[in-house]
C-alpha cells in the first residue's frame, strides 16, 4: 500500500518528464515563439539566390530558424510533404489545390492589418490566388509585358499603344544586317508570347469551350496571333532570346524595340534611354467574327503563370510562424526578393513607387505605374493553372516553335496542338479538366 501511494505521488511528475522530452514538432496557430527551435521550411520553384535572399533576409527580422531549399524535378507532393511553405509559380496552383497539398488562406489572416490584402491588385488578388471561392497564396507580383522602345525610335510617339499590325510593320523597319527588334521566346517563353497576342484579339471562349471543354487553340484569333509572331520573329536576332536578355540588350542599345519587361536581377546598367509603353493591342477582336478594336467589345491582356506565389502547404508544422514569414516576402521583403527574380514583379498598389524609388530605375517606375494599371484592370484572361498545365503549354510551345522555324505553317501547329492537349485532357479525365478550369476562373 505504501507502495502504490508513491508511485502514485511520482505520476505527474513521471508524465511531465516524458511531454517534455518530445520534440516539439508541431505548433498551434497561436503567435509563434522567437526563440523556436524547430526551422520553417521553404521550398522554392526558383534560383539559389533568390533562396539566400529569403534567408539572409528573414534573420534580419526574426530569431524564427528558417531553411529554404531549391526544388528541381521533385514530385509537388513529396515537397510540399516536406515543407511549412512553397513558392511556386501560379501555373502550379491548380495542381496543389486539386490534389490537397496546400491550405486556403482563412479569413482572419487576410484581413490582418500587418498583411494588407486588399492592396494586392485585383489580378493577383482576384485570379492569380483565386481558387474557386478562397483564396490560396500571396502574390509576388506577375511580368507585366510592355513595349520597349530606345529613345532614337521616332516612329513611336510619346505614349502610343502600337497595335500588333503596326509593331510588326515597325519590326520590319528595324529587320536590317542587325536585327534591333525581339521579345523573349527561349526557354518555354514562345507559347507565353504567343497566349499574349491572342488575348489580345480573343475574346471568348478562351482556350476551351465551356460545355465540352474542346480547346479552341486553332479558331481564327489564335491563327493570326501565331502567323503576326511568325511574321515578326524572321526580323528579330537568330538566336532565341530569354526575358533578361531582351532587357539587357534594349538597355544596352543592340535592341531598339522589343516586348518585354524591366528586370532588376540584370545587370543592364544606365536604362535613362529606355522609354516604356503599354504592350501592343490587336486591330480587331475576334467574338464569332472580326470586329474592330473601337472600345466597343473590350479587348483582353494575359495574366502570366509564371508569376510566383507564396503558399502554405498542408503539411505545415507552424502555421502562424508561417503565416508571419508569408506576409514578410510580401511586403517588405518584397523588393528584396524581386531584385534576384525575373518572376517577381509590382504586386500591390501602395507598394510600387516605394520600390520603384529602391531601384532607382526611372524605367522601372515607369513600368510599375503601367503595371499597376494594367493588373488593376478585370478584363484579363487567367493563365492555365489547372493540373497538368505544364503539359499543355510544353505542347504549346513545341507547336509555337515549329512554326517559328517554318517546319509548320501556322494552321498545321495550332491544330497539332489541340490534339496534343485532347489527348492530355482524356489521360487526366476531361470531365475533372472541365471542373479545374471552372473554378480556375472562380466560378
Amino acid at each position: 500500500m505504501r507502495f502504490l501511494c508513491s508511485v502514485l505521488c511520482l505520476l505527474p511528475t513521471l508524465l511531465l518528464w516524458g511531454c517534455d522530452s518530445k520534440p516539439a514538432e508541431v505548433e498551434s496557430d497561436s503567435q509563434p515563439k522567437a526563440a523556436s527551435t524547430v526551422p520553417l521550411r521553404v521550398a522554392i520553384y526558383e534560383s539559389e539566390e533568390f533562396a539566400r535572399r529569403i534567408e539572409t533576409g528573414w534573420q534580419g527580422v526574426s530569431e524564427q530558424p528558417l531553411q529554404a531549399t531549391v526544388v528541381g524535378e521533385q514530385e509537388l507532393a513529396d515537397v510540399a510533404a516536406n515543407n511549412d511553405l512553397i513558392v511556386m509559380p501560379a501555373r502550379m496552383l491548380g495542381t496543389a489545390v486539386k490534389a490537397g497539398l496546400i491550405t486556403s488562406l482563412p479569413e482572419k489572416y487576410l484581413a490582418d492589418e500587418s498583411l494588407q490584402f486588399q492592396h494586392f491588385l485585383p489580378q493577383l488578388r482576384e485570379t492569380q490566388t483565386r481558387w474557386g471561392d478562397s483564396i490560396y497564396g500571396l502574390s509576388l507580383g506577375s511580368p507585366v509585358a510592355m513595349t520597349l522602345v530606345r529613345d532614337d525610335v521616332a516612329e513611336v510617339e510619346s505614349d502610343q499603344t502600337l497595335t500588333y499590325e503596326q509593331y510588326g510593320a515597325l519590326v520590319e523597319t528595324l529587320g536590317g544586317d542587325k536585327r534591333q527588334a525581339a521579345e523573349a521566346l527561349a526557354d518555354g517563353a514562345a507559347a507565353t508570347a504567343f497566349l499574349r497576342r491572342a488575348a489580345a484579339a480573343a475574346v471568348t471562349p478562351w482556350l476551351f469551350e465551356g460545355d465540352s471543354f474542346e480547346p479552341v487553340i486553332d479558331q481564327p484569333p489564335y491563327v493570326r496571333a501565331l502567323q503576326q509572331l511568325v511574321d515578326a520573329r524572321k526580323h528579330y536576332p537568330e538566336k532565341l532570346l530569354t526575358a533578361e536578355e531582351v532587357w539587357q540588350q534594349v538597355v544596352a542599345g543592340d535592341l531598339k524595340l522589343a516586348i518585354g519587361w524591366p528586370i532588376a536581377s540584370v545587370e543592364a546598367g544606365d536604362d535613362a534611354s529606355v522609354r516604356i509603353f503599354d504592350a501592343p493591342v490587336a486591330a480587331e477582336v475576334y467574338l464569332g467574327k472580326w470586329h474592330p478594336n473601337d472600345g466597343s467589345i473590350p479587348s483582353r491582356s494575359l495574366l502570366s503563370g509564371s508569376g510566383l506565389v507564396v503558399a502554405i502547404s498542408s503539411a505545415c508544422r507552424q502555421s502562424s510562424a508561417a503565416r508571419n514569414l508569408a506576409t514578410w516576402m510580401t511586403t517588405e521583403g518584397h523588393p528584396v526578393l524581386r531584385r534576384v527574380s525575373p518572376h517577381v514583379s509590382v504586386a500591390r498598389d501602395e507598394l510600387g513607387s516605394i520600390e520603384s524609388s529602391g531601384m532607382q530605375s526611372a524605367a522601372t517606375g515607369q513600368y510599375d505605374r503601367l503595371a499597376q494599371t494594367s493588373l488593376s484592370s478585370t478584363l484579363a484572361h487567367p493563365p492555365l493553372r489547372i493540373p497538368h498545365a505544364d503539359e499543355y503549354l510544353a505542347a504549346l510551345d513545341a507547336a509555337v516553335l515549329k512554326a517559328l522555324d517554318g517546319s509548320m505553317t501556322a494552321e498545321e501547329a495550332l491544330a497539332q496542338t489541340k490534339a496534343d492537349w485532347q489527348k492530355i485532357s482524356e489521360s487526366a479525365d476531361v470531365e475533372n479538366q472541365k471542373n479545374a478550369w471552372n473554378e480556375a476562373r472562380g466560378l
